[in-house]
C-alpha cells in the first residue's frame, strides 16, 4: 500500500530531481539557520555537518556533539540514535540534499572551469580514518580533535563569529588560520572536482555511507532497462557503476545517475523489504 502511494506521489513531487535540488538544499540551509528555533533544536543533533557554534546555528552538529561526549566519558546513544534514525530512512540523501557544506560545494563546482574526476583512489579511505580519530582521539587527547580542522566549522562558525565580535579578531592565532588554510584549499579543489569533502574527509558521510546498504529510500534498476551506456558512471560526481552498485557506500543520492539515464532504468524508489524486528512483532501478536 505505502509503495503504491508513494509510485503516484513521485509523478507530482519534484523535489527528488535535479531541479528541485537547488530549491531542497536552500530551505534546508535556511532551516539550519533559524536561531528562534535553537530555543527547543540546539541540543538536537542535525543528520549534516553544520557547527554548533555558529551564531545561528537551530541544532548540534553530530561529530562536535559525540567528541564531547567521548571527552566526558559518556557513550553518545542518544546523538547516534537519532541520527542513525534519520539515515535509515534516508541514507547518503542527506548529504546529496540536506548537506549545507555539501550545498556550498555544489555552488562552487558550477562555476564554469575544465573539471575532473576522483583521481585519488586511496584517499577516499580517509574520511574511514578520521572516524578513528574522532572516536581514540577525543579519549585520549580529551580534544574536539576534528572541530580543529573542520572547514564546516571555519566556515558556518569561525569566520562569522569574527565578523560579528571584532574583540575576538586578536584571539585568532594559528589554529584559526591552519583551518582557514584548509577551507581555502577545499574550495579551490571544490571549483575543479566534485564534492571533494564528501568523497575524501567527511566522517558522518562516511557513517552513513554504511545506512546507504539498508535505508528504505533507495535507487532502483530495472534491469532490462539498462543497456551499460555508463551514462550514470559519467553524470555521478564519485565515478560509481550505478546499475553494477546501487548502494555503494560513497554514493551521496545526488539522482544526477538517475536524470542521465536514457532509458528511464533508474529511479528513485522506496524498499519493499521489512525489518526483521516488524516481523517478530507480528508473529507475537499473532501467537
Amino acid at each position: 500500500m505505502f509503495l503504491m502511494h508513494w509510485n503516484r506521489l513521485k509523478k507530482h513531487f519534484t523535489i527528488f530531481t535535479l531541479k528541485g535540488k537547488i530549491l531542497v538544499q536552500t530551505l534546508f540551509a535556511i532551516f539550519y539557520n533559524l536561531p528562534f528555533l535553537s530555543t527547543y533544536l540546539k541540543k538536537v543533533p542535525m543528520p549534516v555537518l553544520y557547527c554548533y557554534s555558529c551564531p545561528l546555528a537551530t541544532g548540534a552538529c553530530p561529530i562536535g556533539t559525540i567528541q564531547h561526549l567521548l571527552i566526558v566519558g559518556m557513550i553518545p546513544f542518544y546523538t547516534i540514535g537519532i541520527i542513525s534514525l534519520i539515515f535509515i530512512f534516508f541514507g547518503r540523501y542527506t548529504c546529496g540534499y540536506m548537506c549545507p557544506f555539501g550545498f556550498y560545494q555544489d555552488l562552487l563546482f558550477k562555476i564554469k572551469t575544465k573539471k575532473i574526476k576522483p583521481k585519488i583512489p586511496y584517499l577516499v579511505y580517509s574520511k574511514y580514518v578520521l572516524i578513528g580519530v574522532i572516536v581514540i582521539g577525543s579519549i585520549v587527547s580529551h580534544e574536539t580533535l576534528f572541530c580543529k580542522i573542520c572547514p564546516a566549522g571555519t566556515l558556518t562558525a569561525g569566520i562569522p563569529q569574527l565578523i560579528i565580535k571584532p574583540t575576538l579578531r586578536a584571539l585568532a592565532g594559528t589554529l584559526f588560520y591552519s583551518k582557514l588554510l584548509i577551507l581555502i584549499l577545499l574550495t579551490i579543489w571544490s571549483i575543479f572536482e566534485e564534492r571533494p569533502f564528501c568523497h575524501y574527509f567527511c566522517p558522518l558521510g562516511a557513517f552513513i555511507g554504511f545506512f546507504n546498504k539498508v535505508s528504505y529510500f533507495q535507487i532502483k534498476l530495472e534491469k532490462d532497462k539498462c543497456i551499460k551506456c555508463d551514462l550514470c558512471k559519467k553524470a555521478c560526481p564519485f565515478d560509481i557503476k550505478v546499475y553494477e552498485d546501487l548502494t555503494n557506500l560513497n554514493c551521496i543520492r545526488c539522482g544526477k545517475c538517475i536524470e542521465a539515464c536514457p532509458t528511464g532504468a533508474l529511479s528513485w524508489g522506496v524498499t519493499s523489504k521489512i525489518p526483521p524486528v516488524v516481523i517478530n512483532l507480528k508473529k507475537e501478536d499473532s501467537d
